[in-house]
């Protein structure tokens, strides 16, 4: 926690330090958020898009 009270780091031990080495990469994980953040701008992008939700929808 900074003096704001606020978190400074993921909660990832050696996170942004001296330990965050490029070994310590979980290929598997990054390869999701790439994949992850690819698809949301391909949406946004995309004027016909549409994303349904059955949250809020007829209640």
């Amino acid at each position: 926690m900074s003096t704001t009270g606020l978190p400074t780091s993921t909660g990832a031990p050696g996170y942004h330090s001296p330990a965050d080495t490029p070994d310590r990469v979980e290929a598997a994980a990054l390869t999701a958020v790439a994949r992850l953040v690819v698809a949301a701008g391909w949406l946004i992008g995309s004027p016909s898009a549409t994303v349904s939700s059955q949250v809020g929808e007829g209640r």
